[in-house]
């Protein structure tokens, strides 16, 4: 509880993407299927497929989903999270406005951890709320064994007693005092990416459009495709080129895709997809804060259990906090390589490719 706790206060500091949708200037979208247009145009239209993927798409990532987020979170844990939703900048004024939500403004924990309060007599009042969440008791709670992350941890040893010194006694070095990994610092920064995979995922982006199915048109294959990753809308924003060419090969178009990218320098269909969603990660996580890359760090190991595979279709799709652990899983090396070509990245990512079929969008 404590771990999904904490990975919802660091939704706290992440902003929205800047999501738009090329037709919200010109349709008003009903909760049916049916969309009734506004001046300069009239009467009604039956949503596509496509429409209904991209909605989807954007509720996915909406206030909407935030405030069902938020109140996953049990009553009683409440006071310790939601004072500092109206605290943040970054969340919208639905959000803060909610019902269940706006009854905690300017509220201040009533349960404190006993060795804290003392100190919340003196300074709960001047306390800000992004702190709140220190004084749970159950914050203060050793986590059990069984649920710790198998990751091997830095930990310090206990301390030399005092009688052991003497004219012979060394304090230990920082490598004797804490258990540190013989990795070298330079094995942190290697990549799988190349430079080249970077220009090869530029080709394919930029020529998408080429692309020409074996047994039916690109528009109709786009449609089947959109249809399908709608089943599975959290994985799709998750991992975007897998549950792509996943829906192509579902669909029969698995050999005509791989000979296109094949054309723009990637050795199959698989390698197209996998380089793909690792710069995709890499540039996601570029632009999330410290604190929620540290609570991804300690969600991770349940993430990457849900790879996506031909199963998925007929799957359970992932919950909310899988998808945006799995849309940030980039190794640092590729992250610090990613970071040297924004500028290209940029160019590429930075359409909102929904339209051909990828859940992507890059403000």
């Amino acid at each position: 509880m404590k771990k999904l706790l904490f990975l919802s206060f660091c939704l706290l500091g992440v902003s929205h993407s800047a999501l738009s949708s090329a037709i919200e200037n010109t349709i008003t979208q009903n909760s049916n299927d049916i969309i009734q247009l506004t001046a300069p145009l009239s009467g009604t239209l039956e949503k596509t497929n496509k429409m209904k993927a991209q909605e989807a798409f954007y509720n996915a990532m909406s206030d909407d989903m935030m405030i069902a987020y938020f109140l996953t979170i049990p009553f009683e844990k409440r006071q310790y999270y939601f004072p500092s939703i109206h605290r943040s900048t970054y969340i919208s004024h639905k959000i803060k406005t909610h019902p269940e939500i706006i009854i905690w403004k300017n509220k201040k924990p009533t349960n404190i951890a006993p060795h804290l309060q003392e100190y919340a007599k003196k300074h709960l009042n001047q306390l800000s709320p992004e702190y709140y969440t220190f004084l749970d008791p159950e914050f203060w709670k050793p986590i059990p064994s069984e649920v710790e992350n198998d990751i091997k941890k830095v930990k310090i040893k206990p301390l030399y007693l005092s009688e052991k010194e003497g004219v012979d006694f060394s304090y230990p070095t920082i490598k004797e005092l804490f258990n540190l990994s013989n990795k070298k610092s330079d094995d942190y920064l290697k990549s799988s990416i190349q430079e080249e995979d970077i220009f090869a995922l530029n080709d394919v982006m930029t020529h998408i459009d080429l692309y020409q199915p074996e047994k039916m048109s690109f528009e109709n294959l786009t449609e089947e495709v959109h249809t399908l990753l709608t089943q599975q809308i959290n994985r799709s924003i998750a991992d975007p080129f897998k549950m792509y060419i996943l829906a192509i090969e579902q669909l029969g178009e698995g050999k005509s895709f791989e000979k296109f990218v094949q054309k723009h320098g990637f050795k199959n269909i698989t390698d197209f997809a996998e380089k793909a969603d690792k710069i995709l990660k890499a540039h996601q996580a570029l632009r999330i804060n410290l604190f929620s890359a540290i609570e991804i760090a300690k969600y991770r190991k349940e993430a990457l259990e849900k790879e996506p595979t031909k199963e998925t279709f007929s799957n359970k799709d992932i919950d909310y906090l899988t998808m945006y652990t799995r849309m940030h899983l980039a190794p640092i090396g590729e992250i610090y390589f990613v970071k040297k070509h924004q500028n290209i990245l940029q160019g590429i990512l930075k359409s909102n490719f929904i339209e051909k079929g990828f859940m992507i969008s890059i403000d």
